[in-house]
């Protein structure tokens, strides 16, 4: 429902006596006339924590109330609040409580005291109290927010603020006694938009350790009190107003616009000029235009997502913004009815708001409504969500070393394990600050990962995180290492000799070690040529110098030879050597399987149509062949399953899951087993 209450500038305030029935949910207007017409009964009735004398059979005070935070209003038929009252006309001690569209005069004491946390006043007109009155509005409660109020023909103090509190668009104006426009005392007041005038005293004034923050801004004042940036100090009313409506719009004094309260003669001491009229005028910085606009509709919740697991402790709720929403109100609790309350605000200017401290192992429910000056939204849809079991560590980084230099260009980097961690995150860069990355993957499974080929000369820095479902605990340490170039010589076979006869099928391969060297590659053919259809074996992960092979076919002659590598670089080839095995045997034919794990080079490489990747495996065992990419994303599911002994060949025609082609590069052809893990480059040419 709009509400009608301040639909313009100039409406005559002094006419407003009560407010009329709404739908629910709404602020009331104008006119009730008996309390059996309000939307609901049970609502209508004295707030407990509103003190003062309401004698008349005719006054109500109506309630709408939601969790922390109520809507309060007088009800009156044919009278205004008047001065029958006595003592304080209204002390409110409910914290989130509105108190709005509201007129009161004639008092005999406070008019409106404030104890309560975080309340908003919003267009109220205070005037006209009897000499000797305290102050018009008492402001005790942090957080309090005081706007487009109108304050005149008082005493002492418009605002005393004695904790903290905001005022926007509130004039105050004709203080007789001791009278301070806006009074500070031990506390910090922001003004902003603010005049103050006629203050016998001071227009602002800050006492006791009270102060004006750094955020006040654009105030008035006829002394030079007016505090923050942009405000004015004036001494002709009438050059004031001139100079307002011509270069001050932020004032919102417009001319030809009526004043609020025109008519009353306020004062015969400011005359003014405007629009060549001479007359009395009250000018209403603190009313602005008020734009017919609707209660906040219900915001749709972005984040978490709804019944997320695993969470960390520290948590960004989110949600989208309501056009007519001023501000909104976040509940989260451990009880999906809200009964009890974790953490709440209710005044967040933004769409998102950081939680931290969530206890571990809980289920935690939230909700989020849009608020504004007319009123309250309706709840969102609830979430709900559990936070994490175990908080994760940081890995301690085991390979390379910090500032370790001259590795090859292909690095394997290993950690130790983080409790609780499911993944880890390893990011590759070649600057500190990670702004470019060479290699990102967050799905790690393993404690090592080995990527390349790296630039040779060039530094690189890299860190790991260990991560669960919808967690990712903090980086490690920040490492760095140089990868420099290693030359490695060609090894000496030892045995078998060469040109060896009647060798068992099964072969002890032997050489010597070279220097610098990681690991070995052995190649076993059926002829010089080492090319795909000749080769019989292949392994370029033996660690030793010494490997054994078979059962090789009985009575042929075979092609042998090694290379030292490192993780990046490959020596040149040794010397071809060749053995002759001896004639076949029933016994040696029954054992003719493969006695190792081994991964083939694929064949041929590069290729732009089809490669064939050959592999052995020595027990039934669960195999898993995958292609990746240089990013560490899986391309291709060649083999997963369940295989007995022997050794298999399988095609890759250069497309992905989808069946799409995939682009030229290079890829990775990763062998996984229980007991064996095995990488191959491809090359892919189109």
């Amino acid at each position: 429902m709009v509400n009608s209450i301040g639909t313009a500038i100039g409406r005559d305030y002094s006419t407003i006596t009560a407010w009329e029935a709404a739908t629910e949910g709404d602020l009331v207007s104008m006119d009730v006339i008996s309390k059996g017409e309000c939307y609901n009964d049970s609502q209508f009735k004295e707030h407990p924590t509103i003190s003062g004398s309401i004698t008349d059979n005719n006054h109500y005070v109506w309630l709408t109330t939601g969790s922390g935070e109520s809507h309060i209003g007088i009800a009156a038929t044919g009278v205004t609040l008047t001065k029958t009252m006595s003592g304080p006309i209204l002390t409110i001690n409910d914290k989130y409580t509105r108190l709005e569209n509201l007129e009161v005069f004639d008092a005999t004491s406070q008019m409106v005291q404030i104890f309560g946390e975080k309340c908003l006043l919003n267009r109220l007109i205070l005037h006209d109290v009897f000499e000797g009155t305290i102050l018009n509005i008492s402001l005790g409660g942090s957080g309090t927010e005081v706007r487009n109020c109108i304050i005149y023909n008082g005493n002492n103090a418009g605002i005393r603020a004695n904790d903290d509190a905001i005022c926007k668009n509130v004039t105050v104006y004709n203080l007789r006694t001791n009278g301070v426009g806006f009074h500070v005392q031990g506390a910090t007041l922001t003004v902003i938009n603010c005049m103050a005038t006629n203050s016998t005293t001071k227009a602002f004034g800050a006492f006791g350790q009270g102060s004006f923050s750094a955020e006040s801004k654009n105030n008035l004042s006829d002394d030079d009190s007016a505090p923050g940036p942009n405000s004015l100090h004036f001494v002709s009313a009438s050059d004031l107003f001139k100079s307002i409506v011509q270069d001050q719009e932020d004032f919102h004094l417009k001319s030809g616009s009526p004043a609020i309260n025109a008519g009353v003669n306020l004062s015969n001491e400011f005359m003014d000029d405007i629009d060549g009229q001479l007359r009395s005028t009250f000018w209403d910085i603190g009313a602005d235009e008020f734009i017919a606009s609707k209660i906040p509709g219900v915001p749709q919740l972005l984040s978490p997502a709804n019944n997320a697991i695993d969470l960390p402790p520290e948590i960004t709720f989110s949600w989208n913004i309501l056009p007519n929403a001023e501000w909104y109100h976040l509940q989260v609790s451990e009880e999906s009815n809200f009964n009890t309350i974790f953490f709440e605000d209710s005044l967040i200017t933004q769409t998102k708001k950081t939680v931290g401290s969530l206890p571990l192992r809980k289920t935690f429910y939230w909700r989020v409504r849009g608020l504004n000056s007319l009123g309250v939204g309706s709840w969102s849809s609830v979430r709900s969500f559990t936070t994490t079991e175990v908080l994760l560590e940081p890995p301690i980084l085991v390979s390379p070393k910090d500032k370790e230099i001259n590795l090859p260009p292909e690095v394997t980097f290993t950690w130790e394990k983080v409790e609780g961690a499911l993944k880890y995150h390893l990011q590759l860069s070649e600057d500190r600050e990670f702004t470019t990355l060479i290699f990102n993957d967050s799905l790690i499974t393993n404690l090592e990962i080995q990527f390349g080929p790296l630039e040779l000369g060039k530094k690189y820095y890299w860190r790991v995180r260990a991560g669960r479902i919808n967690y990712m605990g903090p980086w490690s340490e920040i490492r760095s290492f140089t990868v420099t170039p290693v030359i490695l010589l060609s090894p000496v076979l030892i045995a078998p000799q060469n040109g060896s006869t009647n060798i068992s099928p099964t072969v002890t391969f032997s050489w010597q070690t070279v220097e610098g060297a990681q690991k070995y590659r052995l190649q076993v053919a059926r002829d010089s040529t080492f090319n795909f259809n000749s080769l019989v074996f292949e392994n370029g992960n033996i660690k030793s110098t010494e490997k054994k092979v078979g059962p090789f076919a009985r009575g042929q002659k075979h092609f042998w030879r090694v290379r030292a590598e490192t993780n990046s670089v490959k020596g040149p080839w040794s010397d071809i050597w060749s053995f002759t095995t001896g004639t076949v045997t029933i016994v040696d034919s029954l054992n003719d399987k493969p006695v190792e794990y081994a991964l083939y080079p694929n064949y041929p490489n590069p290729f732009n149509e089809m490669t064939v990747i050959t592999y052995s495996i020595p027990y039934f065992d669960t195999i898993t062949m995958k292609i990746y990419d240089l990013n560490g994303r899986e391309i291709k599911t060649l083999v997963q399953g369940a295989k007995n002994p022997g050794t298999y060949r399988i095609r890759w025609d250069g497309r992905n899951n989808q069946g799409n082609q995939v682009s030229s590069g290079v890829y990775f052809c990763r062998m996984q087993t229980k007991k064996f893990k095995m990488t191959r480059k491809i090359l892919f040419v189109k």
